[in-house]
């Protein structure tokens, strides 16, 4: 019985005619349209019912309006109403939407509804963007088994692009709900080594193989050796060489380190210096020192972070020795912070000196998110738990206090932690009283910081406070919807130390209409300039997918919002980070607004994207991607992307101000 259906259900996947040129008439959403305002209001108030009415409106372009409203929504209510739709709507591009917002509902019960819509016969390429929304789909949604179908179909043809992207991109969603199967690597593995493959395609199957965890993929390291080797495209070059890391073959070390004296693309570098994290560290280190004094902050940072996270006690005086070389202040502090945890505990003269070197530095710089950074290498030796516990208490800077919450947690955290106070209960007592006074004192970052902190079954924290009568005031005193975050994070450690089931997170009632009157003024030309300490970044914005994060933006940045902001996060390769009121990115605006989940993706460097601390909690931050970062699809809105000046993106350094935000053509 197993065999028939595996092989009805290959029948379903793998059976596509090629497509016949067909053209079909746009299905273009209009703003100045009352209609569809009203459809964005119900999407924004999360009016199922109300949404699911104009699925069957004459009008077909209120009904795709509608299902893109759903697929942010995302409520199992709607399964039926899009399943219909899948099945029965005359216009290819909302059958495509109506599969893709299914699969935003992340429920199995829409399995079957997706499998029995895909198409057999299809005539147009519209048709095969419909297959491909189904595939996707089915990776975020469908239970294991369909990975094993998926992943077993051969049948597509190279030039079939649509349905190539589709099929890894369902096995790529599925690996993001932790669901791997031998053969859905084995599948992703061909198509990123068949010469045939689009580039598209061959990016997905990359950022599998880079992504997924505890894949057994060292036989596949002699080919994805000799695939990097050839590979053109720096995007599937760095997600590359994570996978050639995770075979931790001979072979794969051997092609990472020839390949990292030539490389000219920094993102790959760094991706290369992480990879180098599954090997012996003699074998590799010589090649990471060497990135160190790199003229690149992001290379440098990522050297840095790879002597922390792995270096060894015999060549602690080098990390030393580098402290005093390097010159900028971030893989500089992580030099020293790695020349203190690398020492064994017993030396506790030697890692109190190193220890006071930095705290000097401390009270010499001016700069904030050096001594942000300081504060987090102190935390590398117990002791400084009393440095720490006056910055947490007494300093009034928002984003020191949330670094000295973040270092102390560090310490409490340490597996090492009664070896290194020997056992001396006293020091837990004076740390959990200073944790008391800090809550009581109301930070937000604070609160947020130490909940998770006490929330985390192995910081041992079930038993140490007999009345958590401190912890409800502070959460009382919050404000919503602006301290979400951190009202969410103190009501798991509420729930965690009362020995609760964990309460499902608060959820934000609708508190900010979307600005039509600006919505109505973006023309395609409208764009915002960044002015930034390093140069100017020119964005173009998605109102059609994005209509309330578009005028959020522009609302703020015309009111002056941005102005002396400071990029307050930047990870290598990943992302910049700005628009946080505090500095520490703890920081919000009073209202918030929502999530907006189109079938777009971040499959490139330069999108432009909302941070959030959870679905509908978006306010002022947003983030500017280094490369691609697909694991964000359909989980962070988009609003726009760079269309000049990514190479100041590339400059941005934690710290960097925003000096003023113009928007242009409006």
């Amino acid at each position: 019985m197993r065999k028939l259906l595996l092989i009805c259900t290959l029948f379903f996947f793998a059976y596509c005619q090629p497509p016949e040129d067909k053209i079909y008439d746009e299905l273009e959403i209009s703003y100045t349209d009352i209609t569809h305002q009203n459809i964005v209001r119900f999407q924004d108030k999360r009016l199922t019912d109300s949404l699911l009415e104009f699925l069957n409106h004459p009008n077909g372009a209120y009904r795709y309006a509608a299902t893109l409203a759903l697929a942010s929504v995302q409520d199992k209510k709607a399964a039926q109403g899009l399943s219909n739709i899948l099945e029965k709507e005359k216009y290819e591009q909302i059958k495509a939407l109506s599969a893709y917002a299914l699969g935003q509902v992340k429920d199995e019960a829409v399995e079957q509804s997706l499998v029995n819509a895909f198409q057999q016969k299809v005539d147009s390429t519209t048709s095969h963007k419909v297959n491909r929304a189904i595939l996707e789909a089915v990776g975020k949604s469908a239970s294991k088994k369909y990975l094993e179908y998926m992943s077993s179909v051969e049948r597509y043809s190279f030039a079939d692009t649509l349905l190539l992207e589709g099929q890894a991109l369902g096995i790529y969603r599925f690996m993001l709900r932790n669901i791997t199967h031998p053969k859905g690597t084995q599948r992703m593995v061909e198509l990123l080594t068949n010469k045939e493959t689009p580039s598209s395609v061959k990016l997905i199957a990359a950022n599998y193989l880079g992504r997924a965890k505890n894949l057994d993929t060292k036989i596949f390291a002699a080919g994805l050796s000799s695939q990097i080797k050839k590979e053109n495209d720096p995007n599937i070059r760095m997600a590359l060489a994570l996978a050639l890391g995770k075979t931790k073959a001979d072979t794969a070390r051997s092609t990472l380190l020839s390949l990292f004296s030539i490389e000219s693309d920094y993102r790959v570098k760094c991706n290369i210096i992480r990879a180098l994290g599954n090997f012996k560290y003699e074998t590799v280190s010589q090649t990471v020192f060497q990135a160190l004094n790199d003229p690149n902050t992001h290379l440098a940072v990522s050297a840095s972070n790879f002597f922390r996270e792995h270096g060894q006690e015999s060549d602690n005086k080098i990390y030393l020795q580098k402290y005093y070389e390097v010159a900028n202040w971030r893989p500089k502090t992580q030099m020293m912070a790695a020349a203190i945890k690398h020492l064994p505990n017993t030396f506790t003269k030697t890692k109190a000196g190193r220890s006071q070197r930095l705290m000097n530095a401390f009270n010499q710089t001016q700069n904030v998110y050096e001594k942000n950074a300081i504060l987090d290498a102190l935390s590398e030796f117990g002791w400084n738990y009393t440095f720490l516990n006056d910055i947490l208490i007494n300093n009034p800077e928002p984003v020191l206090k949330s670094a000295a919450a973040t270092g102390l947690g560090h310490i409490r955290f340490n597996k090492n932690f009664n070896q290194i106070f020997k056992n001396n209960q006293a020091v837990k007592a004076e740390m959990n009283t200073v944790f008391e006074q800090a809550i009581a004192q109301g930070d937000v970052a604070v609160l947020g910081i130490l909940s998770k902190l006490f929330a985390n079954p192995d910081a041992g924290f079930k038993n140490e406070y007999k009345d958590l009568t401190f912890l409800k005031d502070a959460q009382a005193g919050l404000q919503l919807p602006k301290h979400i975050e951190t009202y969410n994070a103190m009501q798991s450690a509420l729930d965690y130390l009362e020995g609760k089931a964990p309460s499902a997170p608060k959820v934000l009632d609708y508190n900010h209409p979307v600005n039509w009157d600006l919505v109505q003024k973006v023309k395609t030309s409208t764009s915002a300039s960044i002015q930034t300490s390093r140069g100017e970044i020119s964005i173009e914005f998605y109102p059609s997918m994005a209509p309330g994060s578009v005028a959020n933006f522009i609302d703020l940045a015309q009111k002056g919002y941005f102005d002396g902001k400071v990029f307050h996060r930047v990870v290598p390769n990943f992302v910049i980070q700005g628009g946080c009121s505090r500095g520490d990115g703890w920081g919000s605006s009073d209202y918030s607004i929502r999530s907006e989940f189109a079938p777009l993706y971040y499959n490139d460097s330069g999108y432009v994207g909302m941070a959030s601390a959870g679905k509908d909690t978006e306010s002022t931050q947003f983030f500017i991607t280094h490369s691609p970062t697909m694991h964000l699809d359909g989980s962070y809105t988009i609003f726009g992307k760079v269309k000049d000046g990514m190479n100041v993106v590339h400059l941005i350094e934690v710290g960097d101000k925003i000096e003023k935000i113009t928007i242009n053509n409006f």
